[in-house]
């Protein structure tokens, strides 16, 4: 059996065109016994927040190791925290996530593949929300108001290994977010 990988805080960044594109990455599956989340699917660049390291500082490095796009951290744009309740595998414990989600419009490079995130594709804005088999099952319900630049709190339960949604997903627009 597989363990699960269990996060507190995490990243999660949207580089976008002007041409209304988001880059995209996909996690591919390891043969490690411990599952990672979103492995599988289509999603932004991001990851757990390492202690000590603010959770902007955390993006950039998140987004140059998994897409090799260099991000200033004054270009990043917050537009969500999503807060993920994750069953594990025994079907009695959990984990919460917090996920800072921030919008990128500006960076340095050209996207390329690494071991944590293959094939970075520029996908249609508009198409986000019909890729709903292709990424996480909760993304389909927030991330299409995250990349239109919303900000939101976004609530989700998801049961092991992210692979089922446990009720429905809430999304809330709010005038302000935290700040890390």
């Amino acid at each position: 059996m597989r363990t699960q990988k269990v996060l507190k805080e995490a990243t999660l960044v949207f580089p976008i065109r002007e041409d209304e594109r988001v880059l995209l990455g996909f996690k591919p599956s390891n043969r490690t016994p411990e599952h990672k989340i979103g492995e599988g699917y289509w999603n932004g660049y991001g990851g757990g927040v390492l202690s000590g390291v603010s959770v902007r500082r955390q993006a950039v490095l998140e987004v140059s190791q998994e897409s090799g796009l260099f991000v200033h951290e004054s270009d990043l744009k917050k537009v969500a925290i999503a807060v993920f309740h994750n069953k594990m595998p025994d079907g009695v414990g959990y984990f919460e996530c917090k996920v800072h989600v921030f919008l990128a419009v500006k960076w340095e490079g050209e996207p390329n593949s690494s071991e944590e995130m293959t094939y970075p594709v520029w996908f249609p804005i508009s198409h986000i929300s019909r890729m709903r088999d292709f990424m996480m099952p909760a993304d389909c319900f927030w991330v299409p108001a995250a990349l239109a630049g919303k900000k939101i709190h976004v609530y989700g339960f998801y049961g092991p290994y992210q692979r089922t949604l446990l009720r429905r997903v809430v999304v809330e627009e709010v005038q302000e977010l935290e700040e890390e």
